[in-house]
């Protein structure tokens, strides 16, 4: 899922770059990292060629130049709910189905209001988007991740918008 705009990034090969996500190992899935309850936020936000940084609460998502196709924006609503974990649920609203993006985006959660006795390291994983009675996800995947103790904060890549949510 590409675009040959001639306004695009230099390298044709940065629109086939996919963020693969790491399988499960079931004995020892993520467990999704306890945080004190937020309410929930909500904004919505139109995104187009030119890209954009957004943020809502703990949560921040930056969209490179070029990610979306010359000539086509997209409107999306982004929220963090109000749970024992941080997560973002991101869906597009302008009904033109799924987002998916040329590039990969950068999605940032921060955990100051987390749990900190939980030692390793905190990564991102994909999880489902109902909370269910227990009002917690399912995890579905890892994504590749950084985590900065320093700032509290724990980044990964995606071609798709989802739910997210912090592991340790």
């Amino acid at each position: 899922s590409g675009c040959s705009d001639s306004n695009g990034p230099g390298d044709p090969s940065l629109w086939d770059a996919e963020i693969p996500t790491i399988p499960l190992d079931a004995t020892r899935a993520p467990a999704l990292l306890p945080c004190t309850v937020r309410p929930e936020q909500v904004d919505t936000f139109t995104v187009d060629s030119r890209g954009g940084s957004f943020r809502v609460d703990y949560a921040r998502v930056t969209i490179p130049a070029w990610a979306v196709a010359t000539g086509m924006s997209r409107t999306f609503q982004m929220r963090t709910p109000s749970a024992s974990i941080n997560s973002v649920v991101f869906s597009p609203i302008d009904k033109r189905g799924a987002m998916t993006f040329g590039v990969p985006v950068k999605i940032e959660l921060d955990y100051k209001n987390c749990g900190g006795a939980h030692g390793g390291k905190r990564g991102i994983v994909n999880t489902t988007d109902a909370d269910g009675a227990a009002g917690v996800p399912q995890v579905l995947a890892k994504v590749p991740s950084a985590d900065d103790s320093l700032i509290a904060s724990v980044s990964g890549g995606s071609t798709h918008f989802s739910r997210y949510a912090i592991s340790y």
